[in-house]
């Protein structure tokens, strides 16, 4: 697009034909091109810059340096925003804003892009004007829940989601992403029976809570919605949902003893403590113990016998834009600011915490229990351990995470015992974090393979084909 309908092409010809809708759409590439920028940015610190359309034959190179791509992000939105272009969210209401390289999008690009640039100016400057713009509002306590399920598609958290759209017409298997549904299930070949909540499949367990921060995140947040929307305790996992029993109506004794839930396999579940992920599992009954015995929408498709998930592709939700600002407001002038935002993010989870002072260890605290389980915390603690602010040898390595990994079973069915008792046991899986080569991937072998002018960077140098 951005070849075609300008000047940025290898020959830098000018384009044949324009409108109105190409320097849209031109506006749209720029952003949508600048956001993957910054996620392989972030992830392989420093891969090609690819600024224009490449010649057949041509090969592109490593950019100079990870700062070079953030500030060409930086760049990229900044031109996007300026060209007047972008579409603009039309309120809290709009949903097909959200599916939209929208000028809200292109400014959260560029708050983020700032912050891992060491740059919290440019970061408060572009984020308050995306939350000054009243077109962005955190969804009520009672519904954190749904900005991770169909029912909050598009709402008015939503800055950017590429939207699911379903179509009966083609019913392929694979069109249904039953890999994600598949996931985010847990074991249920080593379970009594399948919990309700979703598609009666063994799944693969891929929802995993650490145990130590389940437990962590508990202490902080207790019941509140936030807490019960990311991972249930054992007993409310037990006896609080329902399971394929004739025991769901039952009294709590009664369950006690059902030997149709429960963790039947003498194996136990693998790598899991008595908590329960399901933040990002496709609902096919919401729970009664989120919804409040209000109707919502399944996830799956209704038209597949298979596990499905309709939910749209989260990327980018206000709560991780306030939090942004927060951190960004921490020693300026705006810190009033950044603490009402921060504020806004605390009262919102119903933990009970608020904070009265903007520091950086409450903005952290917030955003590991915020954010959890949406690709924003290891590359926080990347950038955080370059600003000398988190130390990753003590988080991987000296914690010890690797030496208690846990097994958790059930003394009913391994024990013999009358009622059911979750308990755990604890294995080693020796795996310690490189500092200087794990904050970032290698290149894949094939790619370099293919373009011998890729070259690892830091601690995977060593890899050269």
């Amino acid at each position: 697009v951005i070849s075609n309908f300008t000047n940025e092409n290898s020959a830098q010809s000018e384009p044949k034909f324009t409108s109105e809708f190409t320097k849209q759409a031109v506006a749209e590439a720029r952003v949508m091109r600048a956001y993957l920028h910054l996620m392989t940015a972030l992830t392989w610190n420093c891969p090609p810059l690819v600024d224009r359309l490449l010649a057949a034959n041509e090969l592109p190179t490593n950019a100079e340096s990870q700062q070079q791509i953030l500030e060409w992000v930086i760049s990229e939105c900044e031109t996007a925003i300026d060209s007047g272009k972008l579409p603009v969210r039309q309120g809290p209401g709009d949903v097909k804003a959200t599916a939209r390289m929208s000028v809200g999008f292109a400014q959260f690009i560029v708050g983020k892009a700032a912050m891992f640039n060491n740059d919290p100016a440019t970061a408060r400057k572009y984020l308050a004007d995306l939350i000054n713009s009243g077109n962005y509002e955190l969804t009520p306590s009672e519904d954190y829940w749904t900005n991770f399920h169909v029912s909050g598609d598009g709402n008015s958290e939503k800055i950017f989601e590429p939207n699911f759209i379903e179509d009966a017409q083609y019913k392929d298997r694979n069109r249904g992403r039953w890999n994600v549904s598949a996931y985010y299930c847990w074991r249920t070949d080593h379970l009594a029976s399948s919990p309700t909540v979703h598609y009666g499949i063994s799944g693969w367990n891929g929802g995993v809570i650490q145990e130590d921060f389940a437990e962590k995140f508990l202490e902080h947040d207790g019941n509140s919605p936030r807490r019960l929307a990311c991972f249930l305790t054992a007993d409310e996992w037990m006896y609080e949902i329902d399971w394929t029993s004739d025991k769901n109506n039952a009294s709590l004794a009664e369950k006690k003893t059902d030997r149709s839930r429960g963790i039947s396999s003498a194996e136990g579940l693998f790598s899991r403590g008595p908590y329960f992920e399901w933040k990002n599992m496709s609902f096919t009954n919401p729970p009664k113990i989120l919804t409040g015995g209000k109707t919502y929408p399944p996830d799956n498709l209704s038209y597949y016998s298979d596990p499905s998930n309709a939910t749209n592709f989260k990327v980018a939700r206000y709560a991780e834009a306030l939090l942004l600002y927060a951190e960004a407001c921490i020693g300026s002038s705006d810190e009033a600011k950044g603490l009402a935002a921060l504020n806004a993010i605390q009262e919102r989870s119903g933990s009970g915490k608020i904070s009265s002072q903007l520091t950086f260890e409450d903005v952290m605290e917030e955003k590991q229990y915020e954010m959890w389980f949406e690709s924003c915390r290891f590359f926080d603690l990347v950038r955080w351990s370059q600003q000398g602010k988190v130390d990753l040898n003590e988080i991987f390595n000296e914690s010890g995470i690797h030496d208690r990994v846990p097994v958790l079973k059930d003394a009913m069915f391994t024990k013999g015992e009358p009622e059911h008792r979750l308990y755990t046991e604890y294995t080693s899986l020796p795996h310690n974090f490189v500092e200087g080569r794990n904050e970032y991937f290698p290149f894949p072998r094939d790619y370099m393979n293919v373009n011998p002018n890729l070259k690892n960077v830091l601690g995977w140098s060593f890899i050269t084909e």
